[in-house]
């Protein structure tokens, strides 16, 4: 049994589920989330609330985008990239060992 959407939506998912590029909203969605915005912009963030279903739940102004304030994971970092050359180590140790083994059954 489907979930009753109310009557403001707003989505960024296409009809099959996966991430789109754009906003999808019903007009009521759309009204709604510019009151939010507006609000946001008045008092630095809104929540939208349970009168609509967003894929989002508040609206927050900032002057950084986000990606600028990851912080770096040097030692993780490192030890992916040595678990990475481990495995392609591995992987091309079976390749020659494999190599070896079928040109010594072709010799036979």
């Amino acid at each position: 049994m489907k979930k009753k959407t109310p009557p403001a939506w707003g989505t960024t998912y296409d009809g099959f589920g996966d991430y789109s590029e754009s906003l999808t909203a019903s007009r009521e969605g759309l009204m709604l989330l510019r009151v939010k915005i507006d609000e946001a912009l008045e008092k630095g963030e809104a929540t939208i609330g349970s009168e609509a279903d967003f894929d989002f739940q508040k609206i927050v102004l900032t002057d950084i985008h986000p990606r600028q304030t990851l912080k770096p994971r040097p030692i993780l970092d490192k030890f992916m990239s040595f678990l990475f050359l481990s495995l392609i180590t591995v992987v091309i140790m079976f390749a020659v060992y494999g190599c070896r083994t079928a040109f010594e059954q072709i010799k036979r």
